[in-house]
């Protein structure tokens, strides 16, 4: 191609004149040597390709593989032999098929098939998200890229394989505190909602008691009557403040216990006793079974707060007629158990494991108003003591039953 590769001298031990044959075969022989470096130089030039493109496919952390027309695996890096759970050279002769889920088999080889007679293509050949097969029959999400080459005529397929569970584990986990913030942003809203409403209320009772005792010519009857209902009312409002406080300090780390040793038994059968009126009015039956001399070290006055949460809110929900069941016993040695049930409406299955969760309440068909506070006030005061509440219910109409389990002995 009137390029200098270098140079052919020729000697002759007698003196002749140039002859035309003679020329002719110098430049032969020149442009077959010439041919032969060319050669020797284009397959140096390929094997310091080659052994460059095994370096680096070697060494790449994605998986590599080449296939031919008819699948068959030419080359696997050892990222695909780890990838897919083979030993080295195993996969190299053998169809990409046993790196394929079975579904995609065909669609595959079809596809194959067609752009080898074609040349279209079923789907695009960078970025593609296609599951392999673990040799233990494991599914891999991965990132696929495909490139073509051709190679002493044959038409050749090479592949680049990401390994993306780390990144899909990271969307899913991305998905679910996305949904699980706007969850709490919805229950947020519905708790200013109710918290609207629930200070309304006994405030709205107070302001018109207030309105007919200013009014002239109530009797006794009329103002001991109206006394009470404002007791009642600012109590109620109090209770709703204290929630709420509660939960800032559950929030901020600041809820303290006072501990010290005091008998279970008298606090359960106080909160009964304190409860009894209100069970009375609903015609609901309480059913006490508490073992006596029951004690415990811990704050009594929070887990007094526990047993009247829970027996307020099995009454609340326990229509007229029904029956709550209070019992108190040693499970084992250092523990104790304490269980309320009732004949209420029951939980439903998708309620049940949100139902510690503040701001949390019944379905739309059972609520009976309060803040939804309650119910994750008890579970973190059972954990600040080391214990364990459950709520247990076999759906709705069935009843639900809570159990605490509290340790007798100081936990560190």
């Amino acid at each position: 191609s009137d390029r200098v590769l270098g140079v052919l001298q020729f000697f002759s031990r007698t003196d002749w004149p140039p002859r035309e044959e003679a020329v002719k075969v110098m430049t032969v022989i020149g442009a077959q040597v010439a041919g032969y470096l060319q050669q020797r130089r284009t397959n140096e030039q390929l094997a310091e390709t080659r052994e460059r493109y095994r370096v680096i496919a070697e060494t790449a952390q994605d998986a590599i593989f080449t296939i031919d027309e008819t699948s068959r695996i030419l080359f696997a890096n050892s990222a695909a032999e780890k990838l897919f759970g083979y030993p080295a050279g195993e996969l190299t002769g053998r169809s990409l098929h046993v790196i394929m889920p079975a579904r995609f088999k065909a669609a595959h080889d079809l596809g194959l098939h067609r752009y080898a007679a074609t040349g279209k293509r079923n789907i695009p050949w960078a970025g593609v998200e296609l599951p392999g097969l673990h040799r233990d029959g494991t599914e891999i999400p991965l990132e696929i890229s495909f490139g073509e080459s051709i190679d002493g005529g044959r038409r050749l397929f090479t592949g680049f394989a990401r390994d993306i569970r780390e990144r899909k584990r990271i969307e899913a986990e991305k998905a679910r505190l996305l949904e699980e913030s706007r969850a709490a942003n919805r229950s947020k809203d519905v708790f200013l909602a109710i918290v609207s409403h629930e200070l309304r209320t006994p405030m709205t009772s107070i302001i018109g008691w207030i309105d007919i005792l200013e009014e002239s010519g109530h009797d006794e009857k009329t103002f001991g009557l109206a006394l009470e209902m404002i007791r009642n009312s600012a109590g109620m409002q109090a209770q709703i403040i204290e929630d709420i406080l509660d939960v800032s300090r559950i929030v901020l780390g600041k809820l303290r216990l006072e501990k010290r040793h005091f008998e279970l038994s008298a606090v359960v059968h106080a909160a009964l006793q304190s409860l009894m009126p209100s069970a009375d009015l609903k015609k609901i039956r309480l059913i006490a079974q508490i073992e006596p001399d029951i004690s415990i070290f811990g704050d009594p006055g929070r887990i007094q707060q526990v047993v009247w949460n829970l027996l307020s809110n099995a009454i609340k929900f326990t229509p007229e007629g029904g029956k709550v069941t209070v019992s108190l016993r040693t499970r084992v040695e250092n523990d104790v158990e304490l269980t309320v049930s009732d004949t209420g409406p029951g939980i439903s299955d998708s309620l049940l494991s949100q139902l510690f969760d503040p701001f949390r309440q019944a379905d739309e068909g059972t609520k009976k108003g309060g803040l939804g506070l309650g119910l994750s006030i008890v579970k973190q005061i059972v954990d600040l003591h080391g214990g364990q509440v459950s709520v247990d219910s076999d759906g709705t109409g069935t009843g639900a039953s809570f159990t605490v389990h509290l340790p007798t002995q100081e936990t560190k």
